[in-house]
């Protein structure tokens, strides 16, 4: 995408923001605020699969964006959205360090070549359209 193209998605998605948040402050019912609350999450999911933006730069962007929007319209105080930004980093810290154990884990598996053994059985042990069907239950199962 060109940086054109960008210029005009990131106007698009400003105004459909403004257009949530006009919504959300004419009417105080929670219906009308739900659009505006999942707004940075909309933000982020289309920067970065969209407009090829980087995970960093979308994140501060999303965070910025949140906690404008939840000291603007959800009556927020400033210092209670900065206490809970300091609370929320700290709370992380176990997501975070699952996630490079994962990485690792996964990393050190290709390296040995435990990676491949483990695709190989299951492609061995998939031959039949039964199998396969359980094996997707399985996957889908646990991804749930």
């Amino acid at each position: 995408m060109e940086f054109k193209d960008q210029r005009v998605a990131f106007a698009a998605l400003a105004g459909l923001g403004v257009i949530f948040y006009a919504l959300a402050s004419i009417g105080q019912e929670t219906t009308w605020r739900f659009p505006l609350a999942a707004y940075p999450i909309l933000v982020i999911l289309i920067g970065i699969a969209f407009l090829k933006q980087g995970g960093l730069k979308m994140a501060i962007i999303g965070y910025a964006l949140t906690t404008i929007l939840v000291i603007l319209q959800f009556d927020t105080t400033i210092q209670l959205a900065l206490e809970n930004t300091v609370v929320g980093f700290f709370k992380s810290f176990s997501l975070a360090l699952t996630t490079a154990s994962t990485m690792l884990l996964v990393y050190l598996m290709e390296q040995t070549g435990a990676l491949k053994t483990i695709g190989d059985v299951i492609k061995r042990q998939v031959e039949g359209d039964e199998m396969q069907a359980h094996y997707i239950a399985l996957g889908f199962g646990s991804f749930l």
